[in-house]
């Protein structure tokens, strides 16, 4: 009788020590690239979803969510997907700001970390001689409409052969009309240049824009070609 009550009680034991399941795991990243991504551009977005770190979820529908700038509103749905053989997925998106982007898999109760998608201003960069000697550089910028660049640009005129610049200058970067915005300076060059120049412009992160890397920023120093 002892022996039989102790046999029955033995499934019961072998469940409360059975390793509860892990659950899924769910990783996206936000790819660049080494220039940046700019207004007009898209975003690229790589994940994996996975149910314990190494085992893929193939077929599963993932959500990328977004939180443009300045981060208050709930996040908004923007793409879906699905997962592939081995768990992995990707996905294209255009933002009009910097953005808090999210993945979710309802299907498994799965959520991704947060994320940080940048967004640069497309730019055009020109020169204009107005006489011998003298150039004007201008950068103009494209932008949102409802975007407010209120930082400046710095330009750099070099040598066509040199590696680093010998000039700065740094204009007020100036509203033309809704998402229209340019800087230009006014360059003596060096008759040691003989005509023949390269330059270049950078802009300076404007907190209020929602637009751009608040980690990056313009060489004072010179700028390296």
């Amino acid at each position: 009788m002892p022996c039989r009550r102790l046999l029955s009680l033995l499934p019961a034991l072998l469940l409360v020590l059975a390793p509860a399941a892990r659950a899924a795991e769910l990783t996206i990243g936000v790819d660049e690239g080494e220039r940046g991504i700019h207004w007009g551009e898209s975003h690229q977005i790589n994940g994996t979803l996975t149910s314990d770190g190494r085992t893929p979820l193939a077929g599963q529908q993932v959500v990328l969510q977004s939180k443009p700038f300045p981060f208050k509103e709930p996040f908004q749905q923007l793409e879906t997907t699905t997962t592939r053989e081995d768990g992995t997925f990707s996905l294209e998106t255009e933002l009009s700001s910097n953005s808090k982007l999210r993945a979710v898999a309802p299907a498994v109760n799965a959520r991704s970390k947060q994320v940080t998608a940048h967004l640069f201003p497309a730019t055009s960069l020109s020169f204009r001689q107005l006489r011998p000697g003298v150039v004007r550089i201008r950068q103009d910028y494209r932008v949102p409409r409802s975007a407010d660049l209120d930082g400046k640009t710095l330009f750099y005129v070099a040598p066509t052969k040199a590696k680093r610049s010998r000039i700065n200058r740094l204009a007020i970067t100036r509203r033309m009309s809704a998402g229209h915005f340019r800087a230009s300076v006014t360059v003596k060059i060096p008759e040691s240049y003989k005509g023949h120049f390269r330059y270049a412009a950078c802009y300076r992160y404007s907190p209020g824009s929602g637009l751009g890397d608040p980690k990056i920023s313009c060489p004072r120093s010179g700028y390296r070609f």
